[in-house]
């Protein structure tokens, strides 16, 4: 609903840009929202800061791997689905190298 309110403020006066900020600030309150939803299953404060270094070097693993990709493949529907899975088995195969404890709670979440 924030979405819609500040694209219709936002739009009319930068245009594009406006709906840029309009969209980066409503899945800004929708992060913080889960976040604070999701207090009583993981302890936030520790995941956010433990051990950070660990899925920073995996996003930029990640984003080298995609980026490559981006430079090699040619602009099309499949390449982006294909840039999009290797993206998110790199960043899943790091974060299981890394032996990271998220993964390891995210599983006893749903399991």
């Amino acid at each position: 609903m924030s979405n819609v309110f500040l694209n219709l403020i936002l739009i009319t006066n930068y245009g594009a840009y406006g709906a840029i900020i309009s969209t980066l600030v409503s899945e800004s309150i929708v992060v913080l929202y889960l976040i604070f939803s999701i207090k009583k299953f993981f302890n936030v404060t520790t995941m956010l800061f433990s051990k950070f270094y660990k899925y920073a070097i995996g996003s930029f693993i990640m984003f080298a791997v995609t980026r490559v990709f981006e430079d090699v493949l040619p602009t099309t529907f499949f390449a982006v689905i294909l840039e999009i899975i290797v993206g998110i088995t790199t960043y899943l195969n790091n974060t299981t190298l890394a032996k990271s404890r998220y993964l390891e709670k995210l599983e006893k979440f749903f399991y």
